[in-house]
């Protein structure tokens, strides 16, 4: 059982920074990382199921040579810290070390992530602007089909301009945070900040909606003046109406304050308006951000059309609408027939 290479790994597992603790039994290497994870590297073959956090290990796949290094993402030089959040592990950095140094980077990223507000991000100008000209180039086939609207939301470009301005925060542990690392596969892409917090996002919530879909619904809908939006807090109306040139007034007022100030009209060109700047909205949209059916009218008579979202189960709760649109929270839900609705009056 002591086996040279078993000792020689222990060693260098006790130096670690990351490592807490870490012995050494008949069957296995138990290490438990400062993140909170304990890990099991069994080196003696198993009969038993393995299970979450059991890995088997030999010589050749437990060297510790080089541990893959966790760089900042858009970071231009060694003062350059104002992107520290966007952290990377390449791809074939990562594929080419050993299976103990791949967790071992797992943890360490996990724990530099632990404790960041790091699903609110701050991108650099220049992929900011890369990433609104394509959602401008959003086309209707792209999430169209016989009518019924797919809100297709696994496009990168959405989610580094909304997670930009607004606030899509959820709070995670280090021990939640190296699972979901450990989810993401790694053949096709980097391991990136971005990817975790959007694989956390399509976990936990909160939802993201792709802002050309409202646009091609208000287009359709025929809706040329200000729009009024009683739930303004995930930006998608608020993109939809730049994309259109509409002028857009969030209720309350200052809800876009720090949206504005971290400068989404420069980008955008987004048209924040008030209600003193208008006597009638062309729309006011009430939708409670896709969450269930919430009508507010306390502004009803300052606009001619009323727009709201329903459930499945709440249809039939709702007041009869002049318009009802279909719309599916994803392909999957497509598939399924399960269909959410836009009511339109």
């Amino acid at each position: 059982m002591n086996h040279l290479w078993l000792r020689v790994l222990l060693s260098k597992l006790k130096k670690l920074e990351i490592v807490e603790k870490a012995r050494l039994t008949n069957k296995a290497i138990h290490v438990r990382y400062k993140t909170g994870i304990s890990e099991t590297y069994f080196h003696r073959r198993v009969t038993d199921s393995l299970y979450c956090n059991h890995y088997i290990i030999d010589e050749s796949n437990s060297r510790l040579k080089h541990v893959p290094t966790i760089y900042n993402q858009f970071e231009s030089g060694p003062f350059d810290t104002k992107h520290s959040k966007h952290l990377v592990i390449k791809r074939s950095e990562f594929l080419n070390s050993s299976l103990i140094a791949q967790r071992i980077a797992i943890n360490m990223m996990a724990k530099r992530l632990h404790g960041m507000d790091f699903m609110r991000f701050d991108y650099p100008n220049h992929v900011l602007r890369k990433a609104w000209e394509e959602i401008k180039k959003e086309r209707p086939y792209g999430f169209i089909r016989s009518n019924n609207f797919i809100n297709i939301t696994h496009k990168e470009h959405i989610y580094k301009v909304l997670m930009h301005y607004f606030d899509f925060t959820t709070p995670m542990t280090a021990r939640r945070i190296v699972r979901i690392i450990s989810r993401l596969k790694v053949k096709g892409d980097d391991i990136t900040t971005e990817r975790v917090a959007r694989l956390i996002r399509r976990i936990w919530g909160p939802q993201i909606f792709n802002p050309a879909v409202y646009a091609n619904i208000l287009s359709r809908l025929k809706i040329n003046g200000p729009v009024i939006d009683m739930h303004p807090q995930r930006g998608h109306k608020a993109l939809a109406c730049a994309i259109l040139g509409l002028p857009y007034c969030p209720i309350p007022e200052n809800s876009l304050d720090e949206a504005l100030n971290l400068g989404i009209s420069d980008l955008t060109g987004l048209n924040v308006v008030k209600l003193s700047d208008f006597d009638m909205a062309a729309l006011l949209i009430s939708d409670n951000n896709f969450k269930s059916y919430e009508l507010d009218l306390s502004l009803a008579d300052r606009a001619k059309h009323l727009l709201a979202f329903a459930r499945m189960d709440e249809r039939g709760t709702a007041l009869k609408p002049a318009i009802t649109i279909k719309i599916y929270r994803d392909y999957e839900t497509r598939c399924k027939k399960l269909s959410d609705y836009i009511l339109f009056w």
